[in-house]
């Protein structure tokens, strides 16, 4: 993605924090304290995983219960449209993953709603949700950015095309020293965590190159020492 002069990293500065930290601040569980009634959703428990909903009358019949949906009754809605897409450096359109109102079938990431639960209470609402029988099928997931990228990794929207690295020989682009998305991942752990790879790959890479330019130095040497001896 070509990087936009307004967007992430860019500084912002902060004006809310006296309001907050004097005890002035409003936050959505204020609203929803006022509501007449109260929602819960039953969300996934794993980063990937395929489902089925086997029964949800027991959750409709719960005291205070005034209604469960799941995500076929919101199926007319379409999904969740992205309001600001961000082309590709050479112009291109990103691939835009689909986002339901509920998921389907299957889950996507850890707390992908499955089912919500709406009551005269949020405790009530909260006991419903527990008596929806809901069988999993838990598939493949990555949870690190480095696996993420390597060759085979598990893919939770198959219709992404990765192009940051597509220019590269896949000799090179599959070898994570010489991936450039690897330096990215390495300086944003630097800067959450303070831990870097970056030295450990620098300096790998100069003792690669410094052995190559020996090698090569070395057979030269052997070619001249030949063509003096003959």
């Amino acid at each position: 993605m070509r990087p936009t002069k307004f967007g992430v990293g860019q500084s912002v500065k902060r004006v809310e924090d006296v309001r907050l930290v004097s005890g002035r601040g409003n936050y959505a569980s204020d609203a929803v304290d006022k509501a007449e009634l109260k929602a819960v959703f039953l969300r996934s428990p794993y980063g990937h995983a395929k489902f089925r909903i086997d029964d949800i009358e027991a959750a409709r019949a719960s005291p205070g219960v005034r209604a469960v949906y799941v995500a076929g009754d919101f199926a007319s809605l379409g999904g969740l449209p992205c309001l600001a897409p961000v082309p590709n450096a050479d112009g291109s359109k990103t691939p835009l993953k689909p986002y339901p109102v509920m998921t389907t079938d299957e889950a996507q990431h850890v707390g992908d709603i499955v089912a919500m639960v709406v009551a005269d209470t949020t405790l009530q609402a909260r006991d419903a949700a527990e008596l929806i029988s809901v069988t999993w099928e838990e598939l493949p997931a990555a949870v690190d950015m480095e696996e993420a990228i390597r060759p085979g990794a598990p893919l939770v929207f198959v219709g992404g095309v990765f192009t940051s690295i597509q220019f590269l020989p896949p000799a090179v682009r599959h070898a994570s020293l010489f991936n450039p998305m690897f330096y990215m991942i390495d300086a944003f752990r630097f800067a959450y965590t303070g831990t870097s790879d970056i030295p450990l790959r620098i300096s790998t890479a100069v003792v690669i190159v410094l052995a190559v330019v020996a090698f090569a130095v070395a057979l030269r040497l052997v070619h001249v020492g030949f063509k003096l001896r003959t």
